[in-house]
């Protein structure tokens, strides 16, 4: 691995561990932040296609848009998690 301050250097299993933990939570960061962006622009209108516009129709997607924007958000949470456990923070 490449460090600023080490330059090239093998790192200890305990640093494996972060490192692994570290990928961990970016790829769910990944999936969550991309599924609910998804969610928050696909799910409304297919959730209105298939209700035909009906009043519980109209609650469904107020619901689908909702859990994907929680989503995304969650995920950007998590994304910055993992982005600090491997020094990369934005």
């Amino acid at each position: 691995m490449w460090d600023r301050n080490r330059g090239w250097y093998y790192p200890t299993p305990e640093e494996w561990q972060k490192h692994r933990s570290a990928r961990r939570l970016v790829g769910i960061s990944h999936w969550l932040g991309w599924g609910g962006i998804a969610m928050l622009f696909i799910g409304p209108p297919a959730v209105a296609r298939a209700t035909r516009g009906s009043s519980v129709g109209l609650m469904a997607m107020g619901g689908v848009a909702a859990l994907g924007l929680l989503m995304a958000i969650v995920g950007a949470v998590i994304g910055q998690i993992g982005r600090a456990k491997q020094n990369r923070v934005i």
